[in-house]
């Protein structure tokens, strides 16, 4: 079931300006990862949470890294 949760998961707007929306059944979150394309963790989140506040990354490419259950999804964004 978690499996099949965590595939759901969506994040918007893509391209984002201040705050990532993730959308989905985000209680099973368990962390949020961003990391730049270099492989550099960037930002790290200990809960779930709807909205990431982005603002604060410069413009570009990063990968977003969602744990849950010990599954683990990356879904690419951009940062305008």
């Amino acid at each position: 079931v978690e499996e099949v949760a965590i595939t759901r998961l969506q994040l918007y707007p893509n391209p984002v300006s201040n705050v990532l929306t993730v959308h989905g059944n985000t209680s099973i979150i368990e962390n949020i990862i961003i990391y730049a394309l270099t492989g550099q963790k960037i930002l790290q989140i200990n809960k779930h949470f709807n909205e990431i506040d982005v603002s604060k990354l410069e413009a570009g490419v990063y990968f977003i890294k969602l744990v849950a259950a010990n599954r683990q999804r990356h879904i690419k964004f951009i940062k305008e």
